[in-house]
């Protein structure tokens, strides 16, 4: 059964209507009665009694449901930390030392506010280890003084030092 079947099953148990569970989801209303009578014939079992037009949910429902609702949240789950992986994970910043000591601890300050949940590694060497360590893909990215001596590395300058050099 799908992901679909899982949905449209949990809707009609909220709505105790397969009218109302099509309205909810945005279907009509045939569809919904299709898909739990696929249930039904998959599982081969009654998930609800129909009394007077309306669903009651037996007892093999209520342990269907049981199950629709843990994988419904579990693909919720997966569906919002793959969306937003930018704001986990950790992002690994290296900066040579003069950058990391006067610089490195206001940027990392300003990027936790705007995004709490990602956690920042930052790794403070001389400017050719770092080099090494942006092209052994140890790092995400880094600031370093003077010129970038790797053509495999792209570099853009983001300040000019106040002593004039680049």
């Amino acid at each position: 059964m799908t992901l679909r079947h899982m949905k449209i099953f949990a809707a009609v148990c909220d709505c105790q209507s397969a009218t109302a569970a099509a309205e909810k989801l945005g279907t009509a209303q045939p569809a919904v009665s299709l898909a739990v009578k696929e249930l039904e014939n998959h599982y081969g079992v009654q998930l609800f009694d129909r009394i007077s037009h309306k669903l009651w949910i037996t007892e093999e429902g209520k342990e269907l449901l049981r199950f629709a609702r843990r994988i419904l949240s579990l693909f919720d789950a997966a569906e919002y930390d793959i969306k937003n992986r930018d704001s986990f994970g950790a992002l690994r910043v290296g900066s040579s030392i003069t950058s990391g000591t006067c610089l490195m601890p206001e940027y990392v300050k300003r990027f936790r506010a705007a995004r709490p949940k990602t956690r920042v590694l930052v790794t403070v060497d001389n400017s050719a280890a770092i080099e090494k360590k942006i092209l052994k893909n140890q790092l995400d990215f880094a600031l370093i003084e003077g010129v970038v001596h790797s053509p495999q590395i792209v570099s853009r300058r983001f300040m000019k030092d106040s002593s004039g050099s680049p």
